[in-house]
């Protein structure tokens, strides 16, 4: 009985998709970068809880526009995707920051520069319109705030 035990344990962790970098401990999240779920994988890693950028607004931002992704012309859920892929490289690219404050404030950042490159200012009005409607519960944030307006002056600036 142990013998079939230990077979059937092994057997279920060969399995498993996860991979762990045996040096440091941390769950490969290569396979997730086109998926919301990059974040959790990131926040595995990284442990800056609720209030983390990752598990605090990252992942919840992304599903909010997963879900309203019907909403959108398919001009705007291919931005909504090169917006969601553009955040989670720069995420990526900060996981070597030294503390949870630091990724949160070098993330919201990135807003800024991705929302752009990814085409935000030839949104049609009507795309445009459902990006507010889904980020209208983080607007009470002063970075989601200071993002939106400084986007605005961009956009304003590019059409001029």
């Amino acid at each position: 009985m142990f013998k079939s035990l230990f077979f059937l344990s092994f057997i279920l962790l060969s399995l498993t998709q996860i991979k762990v970098n045996a040096s440091e401990g941390a769950v490969n999240c290569e396979e997730l970068r086109e998926s919301c779920e990059y974040y959790s994988c990131f926040e595995a890693n990284r442990k800056c809880g609720r209030f983390g950028y990752s598990r605090g607004f990252g992942k919840k931002y992304c599903l909010r526009f997963e879900k309203r992704a019907p909403q959108f012309s398919i001009a705007g859920e291919l931005w909504v995707s090169k917006t969601r892929n553009c955040l989670i490289k720069k995420l990526e690219d900060n996981i070597d920051a030294r503390s949870c404050r630091s990724i949160k404030k070098e993330s919201f950042k990135e807003h800024l520069s991705c929302y752009v490159d990814s085409g935000f200012c030839e949104l049609s009005k009507s795309d445009r319109k459902e990006v507010y409607k889904t980020i209208w519960p983080g607007l009470w944030r002063i970075r989601t705030l200071k993002a939106g307006i400084a986007i605005k002056k961009i956009c304003k600036g590019l059409k001029s």
